[in-house]
């Protein structure tokens, strides 16, 4: 507990208030006024601060008028244009209703009419030695079974038989085991293959052809005689 009490002295035992102003007795016995101010509250106008507008009606919006300051007015509905045709006075704007019948093969033209797109489906023939076209299966498998170096080469030769030298015709490029086969496509007279190096002839000096085995080189050389041509297959 505690030895010594202490008491406040000093304390206001009478107050009254009579306006703005606060009469006070103190325990002491001296009096004293207080006069108090109001406190007067400005709400800020600047931008950012303003309250909305009163007034405005059922539709309206409010607008843009300067910094921080909206107004009332009426909402503009935005209208817009019909899509036109092609052509000089073509324009922008809304397509055409389509039907209102479900459907998925119509399109929009140019012309701002939903149409079927017309049939302009291109058939094509099988190619020929005349026409141009589409390969068939059958080419197909023809060019699959040659050769990827296979090649033709047609010589002419004008040298006749009385003749003591021939046309010669080298081709290179070839591979051991290679065949290279020779056809008399246009025979005049006494076409015949007079000499060949770098193979093995399965055929005759007749003019109706030739298979020659490349056995030992990857080019041959082949002496024409006669008149005519001969087409090589290699």
């Amino acid at each position: 507990m505690p030895t010594t009490t202490a008491f406040c002295k000093d304390f206001i035992k009478a107050l009254s208030i009579s306006g703005k102003t606060i009469t006070y007795t103190k325990s002491t016995g001296t009096t004293g006024t207080i006069t108090t101010q109001d406190t007067v509250y400005t709400h800020p106008t600047t931008a950012g601060n303003k309250h909305i507008p009163s007034g405005g009606s059922s539709g309206q919006i409010l607008r843009w008028s300067a910094d921080g300051t909206a107004v009332w007015g009426a909402d503009n509905n935005t209208t817009y244009s019909t899509f036109v045709k092609s052509g000089s006075t073509a324009a922008a704007g809304l397509v055409p209703k389509p039907s209102t019948t479900a459907g998925t093969t119509k399109y929009l033209r140019e012309d701002c009419t939903w149409s079927v797109p017309p049939d302009n489906n291109t058939t094509y023939s099988a190619t020929t030695t005349s026409a141009n076209g589409l390969m068939t299966a059958a080419m197909v498998t023809k060019l699959n079974g040659i050769a990827t170096s296979a090649g033709k080469y047609t010589l002419q030769t004008t040298v006749t038989s009385a003749s003591t030298s021939g046309v010669s015709k080298t081709i290179s490029g070839l591979q051991v085991g290679q065949f290279v086969i020779l056809v008399g496509s246009s025979v005049v007279s006494d076409l015949y293959v007079q000499s060949m190096t770098g193979c093995f002839n399965a055929g005759d000096n007749s003019n109706f052809g030739h298979m020659i085995l490349l056995t030992t080189a990857t080019s041959i050389t082949i002496v024409f005689r006669g008149v005519g041509s001969f087409d090589i297959y290699y």
